[in-house]
């Protein structure tokens, strides 16, 4: 879930997930930011011709991998506990 930062909410991808990817909302100058077949993917649902040969070698680090599934947990006990407050 974003938590509105002022620094690209919902314009961007999450670092904890994506890392130092060029969408990210913050890189830092002298580091690499790779332009990951994802976002040249979503350029492309967004109407863009693209070239995804152009992609950046890229991975997720396991532990993005892992700030990914705590923040689905998170979001999943929000939910549960949103949920028994209205009996459901």
């Amino acid at each position: 879930m974003n938590r509105p930062s002022g620094r690209g909410d919902d314009g961007h991808w999450r670092e904890s997930v994506m890392g130092n990817e060029l969408m990210t909302p913050a890189t830092q100058l002298g580091e690499s930011a790779p332009l990951t077949a994802i976002t040249i993917q979503t350029l492309a649902d967004l109407g863009y011709r693209v070239n995804v040969g152009l992609a950046d070698s890229y991975s997720l680090s396991s532990s993005h991998i892992a700030a990914k599934i705590v923040d689905v947990t998170r979001a999943a006990k929000r939910l549960a506990s949103f949920l028994s407050v209205w009996g459901m």
